[in-house]
C-alpha cells in the first residue's frame, strides 16, 4: 500500500463528504489503501469538522546500510547464494542484525537477485502453492477432477496450469 499525502487526503475528503460524487471502495481502488482507511479518515473529518492531516512527528526512516553492512552482505551472498530471507536468516544466525528489506532492497539494487531465481532464459512455469513449485513444461501436473464442475479453487488452479 502506498502512503497517503495531505493532498491526497484533501482530495479524498472533498469527493465523498463535499460533493458525494465518490464512494469508499473507488477512493480506496484509486489511492491505492484499504476502505477501512478511508472510512476512518472520512469520519475524523465528521466528528471533528476539519480534514485529517499527517502526523509530522511519525517513526522517522531507519538509517540506510552502512559500508560495512554492505560489505557482509556481499561476503554471504558470495559464499551461499540465497534470497535475500535465507539470506538474513543466515546473517542472524551468524549475529548480525540487518533488517530482511534491506537485505532485500540491496541485493535487487546491485543485481544480485532476481524473483526466486527465475531469469530471463526460463523456459518453465512457477506455480505458487504449498506442494508445486518449479517445473519444467513436460512435468505439469494433471487434474485429477473433471474441470468447471464445482470447486473454484481447483479451477482456477487448472486455468493457471493452462489445462483449462
Amino acid at each position: 500500500m502506498t502512503k497517503l499525502t495531505n493532498k491526497s487526503i484533501r482530495f479524498i475528503w472533498h469527493h465523498i463528504v463535499d460533493l458525494k460524487d465518490d464512494t469508499t471502495s473507488l477512493a480506496a481502488k484509486r489511492h491505492d489503501v484499504s476502505e477501512r482507511r478511508i472510512r476512518q479518515l472520512t469520519r475524523s473529518y465528521r466528528e471533528t469538522g476539519r480534514y485529517p492531516t499527517l502526523n509530522p512527528n511519525r517513526r522517522p526512516k531507519g538509517p540506510p546500510l552502512s559500508e560495512e553492512e554492505k560489505v557482509i552482505i556481499n561476503e554471504f551472498w558470495e559464499e551461499k547464494r540465497l534470497g535475500a530471507t535465507l539470506l538474513w536468516r543466515e546473517l542472524k544466525k551468524a549475529g548480525y542484525r540487518i533488517p530482511h528489506n534491506k537485505v532485500n532492497a540491496y541485493l535487487n539494487k546491485t543485481g544480485e537477485f532476481s524473483n526466486a531465481g527465475i531469469g530471463e532464459n526460463w523456459t518453465g512455469v512457477y506455480i505458487p502453492g504449498p506442494r508445486l513449485g518449479l517445473y519444467q513444461p513436460e512435468q505439469l501436473p494433471q487434474p485429477s477432477f473433471r474441470p468447471g464442475l464445482g470447486n473454484p479453487r481447483s479451477d482456477r488452479r487448472s486455468r493457471q496450469l493452462g489445462l483449462l
